[in-house]
């Protein structure tokens, strides 16, 4: 009896030892293991082991609808950090319009390869009709089924191209020059924003979730929500930096033509703030579902989703997913390419001559409607004198009909509006003004006309 009560004590406290041997070692894992790490814990180790990996591949995909439109993308990254200085990418984005797929590739800090797939046909035909084919065939060649190589002076050119957009043709507003700062300003900039992001909780774990298996492994599972507060105090001094950069007040109050006060700043950080508000207030809590290996501590998938967004019950999709740790095939530039850098240089050349045109075409629709206005006055002026105004020179106004008188926009090539003098006869006027087509818009007391040649005389034309 005696051995029998032994053994039975023996085979419990190997037992107690094997169950706690499980526990420790995480084979068994259940939700009360006294020595299951905490989230917290395992998020920070997460972090650390994601950093130190050498290669690993991404999938995502994002869904977003509104008013029952759905708009669908994909995304596929294969990433080589063998080298930190010059960590190499290959990747594949699926764009909603006809499912394009776009590729590109990342070999160095100076090239970026991309594949533009279906657009290639649009950017090759384009070329085509500004240049000609004997000058695209010369200077080109086929881009269809070739990959563009872009490098910083290519990626200029194209931020150039978009900042020539004609938007202020509409209002008749001149270009400007965007503010700048120097390279070691950005770099002095850019320094202190990372800074603000270290130490920040921008998350918190909401609920630790059962254990899932999947495909043989284990993985945590965890809620984890945007801290609302802590984003908002980031966005909020990121502004305060910017705007408290050396030259950067001076650059906005120059582009802007107005001096920008404190008040102003203020406003703006006020504004910035709320965005934020607005943001969560009108999305609700954001809350991303957080899988990670129990075997080797690598973020396996994060996923957001969210149904009934704003009026129009809108919904959002994130999910991505991480795997090939440390598997990535070497990722090597791609054998012909096409230079995007002359195709480039020619694109905003032939965007900057269009745009001159519009920007002349908007001036000399001034000039139309100075003149006639001016004719308008002129003809009033003689319905109560019965005489035109008088004068040798151009008018500063026209009686109480026009003051003062509409100036020449300037760009042309006249620097003021023709006034022919009309002391020697009050019954006729001649005035013009010199259009950027090479022509001449002309009133007189015979109505408004549009000359080849410039008046010579009173009697205008």
């Amino acid at each position: 009896m005696k051995k029998i009560f032994i053994s039975i004590v023996v085979i419990i406290i190997l037992a107690g030892i094997g169950v706690v041997f499980a526990l420790y070692t995480k084979v068994w894992n259940p939700m009360w293991n006294p020595f299951r790490p905490k989230p917290e814990v395992v998020l920070s180790e997460m972090a650390l082991k994601m950093k130190e990996l050498r290669s690993f591949h991404v999938d995502g995909d994002f869904s977003m609808s509104e008013y029952g439109e759905t708009i669908d993308s994909e995304i596929s990254l294969d990433i080589d950090r063998t080298s930190k200085d010059n960590p190499k990418i290959k990747g594949r984005v699926r764009i909603p319009i006809y499912l394009t797929d776009i590729k590109f590739i990342k070999t160095d800090n100076k090239n970026l390869y991309l594949d533009p797939g279906f657009f290639a046909s649009y950017l090759e035909y384009y070329l085509r009709e500004v240049l000609g084919e004997e000058r695209f065939s010369k200077e080109i060649g086929v881009i269809q089924n070739k990959w563009l190589k872009i490098n910083k002076k290519a990626i200029e050119n194209i931020i150039d191209i978009i900042y020539l957009e004609p938007f202020y043709l509409e209002i008749g507003m001149e270009e400007k020059a965007v503010p700048e700062l120097s390279q070691e300003q950005q770099k002095q900039l850019a320094e202190e924003i990372i800074k603000l992001f270290i130490g920040r909780k921008f998350y918190e774990v909401k609920e630790e979730l059962p254990d899932q298996e999947i495909n043989g492994q284990i993985f945590y599972h965890y809620l984890i929500a945007l801290n609302q507060e802590e984003i908002k105090a980031v966005a909020v001094d990121i502004y305060d930096r910017i705007a408290g950069q050396e030259g950067i007040i001076d650059s906005l109050e120059s582009y802007f033509g107005h001096e920008i006060t404190p008040s102003d700043i203020a406003e703006g950080r006020k504004e910035i703030g709320q965005a934020v508000d607005d943001f969560f207030k009108e999305i609700g809590e954001v809350v991303f579902d957080v899988w990670i290996s129990q075997k080797d501590n690598h973020l396996w998938r994060v996923k957001f989703a969210k149904e009934n967004i704003g009026e129009g019950k809108g919904s959002i999709l994130v999910d991505i997913k991480f795997s090939k740790f440390n598997s990535i095939e070497e990722i090597k530039a791609p054998e012909e390419s096409v230079d995007m850098e002359p195709i480039s240089e020619i694109i905003a050349q032939e965007i900057e001559k269009s745009m001159k045109e519009s920007r002349a075409g908007v001036r000399d629709a001034r000039r139309k409607s100075n003149i006639r206005e001016i004719s308008s006055a002129m003809e009033i002026y003689y319905d109560e004198h019965q005489k035109y105004l008088v004068s040798q020179y151009l008018p500063k106004k026209i009686g109480d009909f026009l003051d003062p008188v509409p100036q020449d926009p300037g760009g042309g090539p006249c620097k003021s509006y023709q006034w022919i003098s009309n002391l020697s006869d009050p019954q006729q006027y001649c005035v013009w003004a010199c259009l950027e087509n090479g022509k001449f818009f002309a009133a007189s007391e015979k109505g408004v006309k549009e000359l080849d040649s410039p008046p010579t005389s009173l009697y205008c034309w």
